[in-house]
């Protein structure tokens, strides 16, 4: 194994690397991801900053609201396809049935065409009838419902498959960094021209991100996926690929409804400022769970290897090493967030009464996220993902009572403390059921 595989190997796994784990291909790729998404939350940090300096926080938190209300339905648009194609095109790659592979790409691109065209008719009677836009755009919702979460699904489905064929670093670019440069540098030019950037400027220039993005995964699709499939009939099996499709859409869909809601409810009930200081306090205070996203992109061949080989104690050990490292990287993140707090809000013209109370809310939530360890992926790795579904359910009507509750009243420090809330709840049931059905600690401390 290479030094700088050893390396990362013994920062995050201790001392001694596990026999099995030899081959240093798992931290190269893991290497070149953890630069990728820094390259992404700096880009993303300088998309934010320089929207809010260039449009204002009102343009900016309509925007913001807008495009929250568009992941929202994301998920019932890409019916679980991104999933399923993790699944299946490894399988038949695998196996080099690239006739079921073929056909499992026309039907996962048949059935989000279908998804997207309905939820886009349905969404837009809902928006106009309950005035869900509430003047934030000028724009009519199917120019940009459609073609957002059409061109959204298709770089899904890119993304899900170059994953599977192991084209790590392929199926991130675009999403990663193709789609933010675009969103930084557009309203630049927009505001050096015209003096202003407004809301609609603002979709419009991330509706060109998007479509960037989906080109650029289209060519990287091909070059994947085109020498393996040529001109062989395709093959289907359209039962097994729909249900399975179906049972990985209900978690999407709840979580997706956990990480949306809140800017959705408090877009409803306060101004696009508030939606705006909210918006940025998020994306601060989501640097504390990186360690642990990062760690989990490693972690996931491993646990599967090691709990198909029923290697409980090397299990065990690799989950308690890895949430001592990841548990103090993240406290370092939070420690720096509620030193340097302030400076970074000032910093990103962030005044508002609250918004340093609302930050240190939500790093709080997230530091029990990491505290927790990684037991969301644990589940879903090891077949017991229907408890999963159970504790997504329960955090999503803990979040949205919470939320209609608390934002109303407090505004965005409701939102915050009803968003910690419901991520506390959610881990801790995720721990208890680690615990009871595969009898593993996730945590970083031997007594929990």
């Amino acid at each position: 194994m290479s030094f700088s595989a050893q390396t990362i190997f013994q920062i995050f796994f201790g001392k001694n690397v596990p026999d099995n784990i030899s081959s240093a291909s798992v931290a190269r790729k893991s290497g070149h991801l953890f630069l990728l998404y820094s390259v992404a939350l700096i880009l993303g940090i300088a998309t934010n900053f320089t929207l809010v300096k260039v449009a204002g926080l009102d343009a900016y938190g309509g925007y913001v609201y807008v495009f929250n209300l568009l992941y929202l339905l994301l998920p019932l648009c890409s019916f679980g396809t991104e999933t399923l194609l993790l699944r299946y095109v490894a399988l038949y790659d695998g196996t080099g049935d690239y006739s079921r592979l073929k056909g499992l790409l026309i039907f996962a691109a048949c059935i989000t065409l279908v998804a997207v065209t309905i939820v886009c008719i349905f969404s837009g009677f809902a928006v106009t009838g309950f005035n869900l836009l509430n003047f934030k755009t000028g724009i009519n919702w199917i120019y940009i419902s459609f073609p957002c979460l059409m061109m959204l699904c298709i770089g899904l489905i890119n993304q899900s498959s170059l994953q599977a064929l192991t084209k790590l670093k392929s199926s991130q670019l675009a999403e990663k960094v193709i789609r933010p440069v675009v969103l930084l540098v557009v309203p630049i030019a927009i505001f050096l021209t015209a003096g202003h950037v407004n809301t609609d400027e603002l979709i419009i220039t991330n509706l060109a991100a998007i479509a960037a993005g989906m080109v650029i995964s289209v060519l990287l699709f091909r070059k994947a996926v085109a020498r393996k499939t040529g001109t062989i009939p395709a093959r289907f099996e359209l039962a097994a690929w729909f249900v399975a499709a179906a049972t990985f859409l209900s978690i999407s869909v709840l979580s997706m409804l956990n990480s949306k809601v809140d800017v959705f409810i408090l877009g409803l009930f306060r101004n696009n400022t508030e939606v705006a200081v909210y918006n940025i306090a998020l994306r601060v205070s989501e640097l504390v769970s990186l360690p642990l996203h990062i760690v989990n992109l490693v972690l996931a061949p491993l646990i599967v290897r090691l709990h198909a080989g029923r290697n409980h104690d090397q299990l065990q050990q690799l989950l308690t090493t890895t949430s001592r490292g990841v548990l103090f990287i993240g406290g370092l993140i939070v420690l720096t967030v509620c030193l340097t707090g302030n400076l970074i809000l000032n910093f990103l013209r962030i005044d508002s009464e609250g918004s340093y109370a609302a930050l240190i809310v939500l790093c709080i939530g997230q530091l029990i996220n990491i505290a927790s360890g990684s037991v969301g992926m644990l589940l879903m790795l090891t077949g017991n993902q229907r408890y999963s579904v159970l504790c997504l359910i329960t955090s999503a009507f803990i979040n949205i009572c919470l939320n209609y509750i608390l934002t109303p009243r407090f505004g965005f420090l409701g939102t915050a403390i009803s968003t910690a809330t419901a991520t506390a709840v959610w881990n801790f049931m995720m721990y208890y059921f680690v615990r009871r059905k595969l009898s593993l600690k996730t945590t970083a401390f031997k007594f929990l």
